[in-house]
């Protein structure tokens, strides 16, 4: 689990930089961090899914 995680930041990364620059530019410091939270809020019952989910037992 821990390589899977490192893996998904280690490409989030360069993605993610080069994208949010221009994005906080048209939205400003307010509107970027609005938008960090609406995304954030939006993905909760994602992470609460597989967290709650039923267990696997190997």
């Amino acid at each position: 689990m821990i390589t899977l995680w490192t893996t998904g930041s280690t490409l989030a990364a360069p993605i993610g930089l080069p994208l949010s620059g221009p994005l906080v530019s048209a939205l400003g410091a307010r509107g970027g961090l609005l938008l960090s939270a609406a995304l954030t809020l939006l993905l909760v019952p994602f992470a609460a899914k597989g967290l709650l989910g039923p267990r696997r037992v190997a």
